[in-house]
């Protein structure tokens, strides 16, 4: 009877003993699972932010090309500037964490060079759109981010990009 008894706790101690180690191997592996997505969801909202970034830029040169009010051109300026700025700062985190990050602006402004801008609220309106998407991108970021560093990043972004849409608001009341 003894002998059964020892073989059945030695026995319950094993399989106790692997059942604990497999419980933990899965939960590795979900945090392992969840770290590759949370990684995925940052690289894809930091390209996305730079896009947009890069878009925001190309209007602003549009802008200073086009014939506008020299408040206008004057706002583009500025926040062309700012934009260079966030891009850099973009751009340097995600060598940091080795995402590749959008190069050029893909969407042309909705106007040419050649054709008379449609108006100055209309250059600015639009310079304000692509401010408010590059601003969602960045509160995207801001929380779904866990890395110190991006989260940073994503800060100083939303209060510049904050600080440019305050900019277009101002030079739009300034052209009533």
């Amino acid at each position: 009877m003894r002998q059964f008894l020892k073989i059945t706790t030695i026995f319950l101690l094993v399989f106790l003993t692997f059942g604990s180690c497999e419980s933990r191997v899965q939960r590795k592996s979900k945090n392992f699972k969840e770290l590759v997505i949370n990684d995925q969801i940052e690289a894809d909202l930091l390209l996305m932010a730079t896009q947009e970034n890069l878009n925001t830029i190309a209007l602003c040169d549009a802008i200073k090309q086009a014939n506008v009010e020299p408040e206008v051109h004057l706002a583009a300026q500025t926040i062309r500037k700012e934009q260079e700025m966030i891009y850099q700062d973009l751009k340097a985190v995600a060598k940091e964490n080795m995402i590749l990050v959008a190069t050029r602006a893909r969407r042309l402004p909705a106007y040419t060079l050649d054709e008379e801008i449609y108006a100055d609220s209309t250059a600015l309106e639009q310079l304000q759109k692509n401010l408010d998407v590059q601003k969602e991108m960045m509160d995207s970021l801001m929380s779904e981010s866990n890395k110190r560093e991006m989260l940073k990043v994503a800060q100083q972004s939303i209060k510049r990009i904050e600080s440019n849409i305050e900019i277009t608001e101002e030079t739009l009341e300034s052209l009533k």
